[in-house]
């Protein structure tokens, strides 16, 4: 260290006294061992100013360590120039030697900060510009790259260029006179010329000076210029030295990752500037970069033109302490879907919809003409009236392009350019035993002959007694229309089928139709497959080429309740007949029906019909060991209530509920139902209770303190008589309404809405969560034998809810927190549901519960009612009627005191019923000289605040209540004079009132 020490000793005292410092012998001194010589040498040779830190010859040639000694000595050199005041009273040229130095260390600073940084900038940069759409804000990363690429050449002087304070100027005579002096400007803005003295050149241009230069030097040199004969003898020249083209400091500030002052090239314009500082942020403009200087905005650019053309319009160089100023990102706008740069854009305030479709490269050759969908966001002054923070605005781009509607644009529109649809028209297919099938164009019009002559006709093999046509009608279904091809080629011209767009033609060959004379057995069966068709051959002969049904294990799976058998009819149609497995397999029924060439039967599995059966079962509730069991064959109850363990203890079974247990059982149309059997029986060994068990089988125990007598079920909305009754077994949703009385007739009304709002359930218990059950019936439902609403069961606590349908169908929500039994979601049940019914649904209020610090929210706002009052009558006016996303949250006792402000010991204490305000002072140690009874308050747990008087005795403090002690100078003083001149007003009042009743009595 004591080396670099010295070294930054040698190099400080050099700059200060502005001494020539022999940069060999400092090198040689300095790095003695370290470099070779001869590269030392070259080095010096090739430098025109002591730079360690930034030259990057030397630092190439050292070590790593010295490399960041001497990095470390820079720094070092920077932090004792700042602290050393006597460089404010350095002579000119000195100073502008400093100033140079300074910037050369300034710019090793920068340099290295950025080898360290940039590439976790860029990173950061391209994270942060992009939006939750997935898309790029645009033109933010171009600027994340090297700066020197954008840098414009040095090698020429700019006739433009302002001179100021550091500035080299050089000037050559030559002829009759020559000359060559060099002037480096002064911080004042002079230079100082032999003959001539200071000459001030701040502010002047290049050609400017030359000019002025050119009159101050003729007055010394009479050979400048022409002399009488035309011809001068003396050459006048003005240019600029190294010193020059030196970095120029700037400063970037606004919406930038790192604001603060930069070195960039001297050549470097507002758009080169920008790489030096990684251009704007996501948050700063693009289209308003604003330069300033001297503490004038001089110039705006828009930075669009140059990213989307290459021009660089408006841009100017730089100077010395200039500002690059980025305010924040104006109107913005996002581009989805169709359009040749999707991204986030920035318009200009007269940017409107047709300059942003140009903004973003136009419109692709896929992009959807009718509509454009716009998301906009609705202005805050229009959420508070209409309550909608969102809408959707549908464009025609036709219009757009035709410049008929030129839209304005709002800031956080989002744009969707939608895609054309990929189907096709005007043409059709031709398919099947034909020359050349495929997709051919229908022109102005085909017909089936003509398609086939396109497609150079039919092969030998094709069958002629049938062909097909394939057409999609409008409403998106599809038609069947079949001819008899041998008809149409023979000359029939009913045949000859007039082709629409998208039709598809189907042409057969005799190979492909070969099943019409065969017969097939396929579906759940040991060998399925294609048979020959024998004269005399019956259903039963087919089905038992199938085989299997001698295998009792394929025999359990097979679904016996029904089979069905394709066949032709005589028009080539196919139709389906359905007959009874069982039956047949008996020799009943289908038996000894005859098969028919081209007749294929299906078998089914139960699996396809009733769903996969589980090989487990499963027990839960109020036994030892609840969960999946393996199920073995013939496995009845009995064994599992063995397994799940329990029974054999007399603790556990005392505590057992015996009198009903459910077995759940999955239906053959995948609903489930409920068998209820008495447990009690089964242990006792009652064998029609012993039920044998089947896949997915769910048994369910309770226990003693299950309560079957409070399980309710309800039928409102549209029915005559809205109840409330007890729940009963088997009852459907049919019952129930019938219960209440039917539906509301009504001439008007073509069907009605059902909704069963059903409590999930675990373990006999009821969850906070809901199921909505919602099928719609017709007005004849109650006859309708087939509706699903006369078989679906009522479960306990189920709320049926019938609509007509033109009643809103939407799902009224509130929710209810804190301290009741039942917390959670619950649905409202019609219209007129008030507080006190949800706090009822809820189970009530539990023993905890602290009615006082409850509350009522309504979009986000809490409303003030009385929860006493609620409870306490039903008809109370704070019983109001709920809406959707109403929220109440019923409180705890927090069985705490706050008291705060004026008092000695201020905090929170424990509550104690019945203590008064006086109390609670006490505990707190007592009042402060300040203090004042009369600017204090007590604020109750419902919010209401009690205010203190002379006239009151001290009150009683509710649990979880904040007391404020005022300050005295809070109190507004007593003035005597008013005080006795209200007084003496009153008394005059009162004996006026009182002569007025004496005189009228007399008359």
């Amino acid at each position: 260290m004591l080396f670099f020490r010295v070294l930054l000793f040698i190099y400080f005292i050099s700059y200060v006294d502005g001494q020539t410092v022999d940069q060999k012998k400092i090198l040689e001194r300095a790095l003695d061992g370290s470099i070779d010589q001869s590269k030392i040498q070259e080095m010096i040779n090739s430098t025109n100013t002591l730079d360690f830190g930034n030259n990057e010859k030397i630092l190439e040639a050292v070590d790593n360590s010295n490399r960041q000694n001497i990095i470390d000595v820079d720094s070092q050199v920077q932090e004792l120039l700042q602290q050393d005041q006597s460089l404010n009273d350095l002579s000119s040229p000195i100073q502008n030697e400093s100033d140079s130095v300074d910037d050369t260390i300034e710019n090793v600073s920068n340099e290295n900060s950025e080898d360290f940084e940039d590439e976790d900038v860029s990173n950061e940069n391209i994270i942060s510009s992009r939006s939750l759409y997935g898309l790029n804000y645009f033109g933010y990363n171009i600027f994340n790259t090297d700066p020197d690429i954008f840098q414009k050449t040095t090698e020429f002087v700019d006739p433009n260029h302002i001179v100021g304070p550091g500035d080299e100027i050089i000037v050559l005579l030559w002829g009759e006179v020559e000359l060559n002096n060099s002037f480096v400007v002064a911080k004042d803005g002079y230079i100082f010329v032999p003959n001539l003295g200071q000459v001030f050149v701040n502010g002047l241009s290049l050609i400017q000076l030359e000019k002025k230069l050119f009159a101050l030097y003729k007055k010394v040199y009479s050979g400048l210029g022409k002399n009488s004969s035309g011809e001068a003898s003396t050459y006048f020249d003005v240019s600029l030295g190294s010193l020059s083209f030196r970095p120029l400091r700037v400063f970037a500030l606004g919406d930038v990752d790192k604001p603060g002052s930069y070195l960039v090239g001297s050549s470097s314009t507002i758009f080169s500037s920008l790489y030096y500082f990684n251009g704007p942020n996501v948050n700063g403009s693009m289209r308003r970069v604003e330069l300033i200087r001297n503490g004038k905005k001089v110039k705006t650019i828009d930075l669009y033109p140059y990213l989307l053309e290459g021009i660089e319009k408006g841009d100017m160089p730089l100077q010395r302490n200039d500002v690059v100023f980025i305010p924040p990102r104006g109107k913005t706008i996002t581009v989805t879907g169709e359009i040749r740069r999707p991204a986030i854009y920035e318009l200009l305030d007269e940017e409107k919809l047709d300059e942003l479709i140009s903004i973003s490269g136009g419109l692709l050759a896929t992009t959807y003409m009718k509509r454009l969908q716009i998301d906009r966001i609705i202005p805050p002054e229009q959420r508070i009236v209409t309550g909608i923070d969102r809408t959707i605005i549908d464009v025609s781009l036709v219009d757009v392009v035709s410049k008929k509607v030129n839209l304005e644009l709002k800031d956080g529109d989002v744009l969707t350019f939608f895609s054309i649809s990929n189907s096709k028209e005007n043409f059709v297919t031709i398919n099947g035993s034909i020359s050349r099938p495929g997709t051919y164009d229908l022109g102005s019009g085909l017909n089936v002959l003509e398609l086939i002559k396109k497609a150079d006709g039919v092969l030998g093999d094709t069958y002629l007694k049938r062909a097909e046509i394939i057409r999609q009608k409008s409403d998106l279904s599809t038609e069947l229309i079949k001819f008899n091809l041998g008809l149409l080629i023979n000359g029939e011209k009913n045949q000859n089928i007039k082709l629409k767009s998208g039709d598809v033609l189907n042409i057969f060959s005799n190979s492909s139709m070969k099943y019409f004379e065969n017969v097939s057995i396929t579906g759940h069966v040991l060998r399925p497959g294609v048979r020959d068709f024998r004269k005399g051959m019956t259903f039963f002969d087919l089905v038992f080429s199938g085989g299997g049904f001698e295998n009792s294990m394929h025999l359990i799976n097979t679904y016996l309740e029904k089979a069905e058998i394709t066949r032709l009819d005589e028009n080539l149609n196919e139709t389906v007949e359905f007959f009874r497995l069982d039956s047949l397999l008996e020799g009943n029924g289908a038996f000894g029906n005859e098969i028919r060439m081209g007749d294929r039967i299906r078998i089914y599995s139960k699996s396809e019909v009733l769903g996969d059966q589980s090989n487990v079962v499963t027990i839960e509730g109020f036994v030892k060991r609840p969960g999946a069991y393996p199920l073995s064959q013939d496995m009845r109850l009995k064994d599992l209530l063995f397994l799940a363990g329990g029974f054999q203890d007399s603790s556990h079974i005392s505590q057992t509920f015996l009198n009903k247990a459910d077995l759940f059982r999955k239906t053959k149309f995948g609903t489930k139902s409920v068998l209820s059997f008495n447990l009690f029986d089964v242990l006792n060994g009652d064998s029609s209770n012993n039920f044998l068990l089947l896949g997915d089988d769910e048994i369910f125990i309770y226990d003693q303190s299950i309560n079957f007598t409070n399980k309710v079920v309800s039928a409102s909305g549209s029915v005559k008589n809205p109840i409330q009754i007890n729940f009963k077994d088997n009852m459907t949703v049919k019952d129930l309404i019938f219960a209440a009385g039917g539906p509301v007739l009504s001439n008007s009304v073509k069907d009605y809405k059902v909704e069963i709002i059903r409590p999930k359930s675990n373990a006999g218990k009821v969850l906070n969560s809901l199921n909505v059950i919602t099928f719609n019936i017709d007005k004849d439902f109650i006859v309708n034998s087939k509706n699903k609403i006369n078989n679906t069961l009522v479960e306990p606590f189920d709320m049926v809810y019938v609509r007509l349908n033109n009643e809103k169908s939407e799902i009224k929500k509130v929710e209810i927190e804190g301290a009741v039994k039942f917390p959670g979601e619950y649905v409202l049940l019609s219209t007129d549901e008030k507080v006190a019914d949800i706090i009822q649904r809820a189970g009530g209020l539990t023993e905890d519960s602290y009615i006082l610090a409850s509350k009522f929210l309504r979009n986000g706002l809490e409303i003030s009612i009385s929860f006493e009052k609620i409870l306490r009558n039903k008809r109370s006016k704070s019983n109001i009627s709920l809406s959707q996303g109403d929220k109440i949250i019923i409180g705890y006792k927090s069985n705490m005191v706050t008291i705060e402000g004026e008092v000695n010991n201020p905090g929170t204490y424990t509550y104690d019923s019945g203590s008064r305000l006086s109390d609670y002072i006490d505990y707190s140690g007592g009042l402060t000289r300040d203090a004042s009874r009369f600017s204090s308050y007590v604020v109750n747990p419902d919010g209401k605040t009690t205010k203190l008087s002379m006239f009151k005795l001290s009150p009683k403090i509710k649990d979880g209540a904040r007391i404020v002690i005022g300050r005295k100078e809070d109190v507004e003083p007593f003035d005597v004079t008013e005080y006795v001149t209200n007084l003496t007003s009153i008394y005059t009042d009162l004996s006026q009132a009182y002569l007025m009743i004496i005189l009228a009595s007399r008359q």
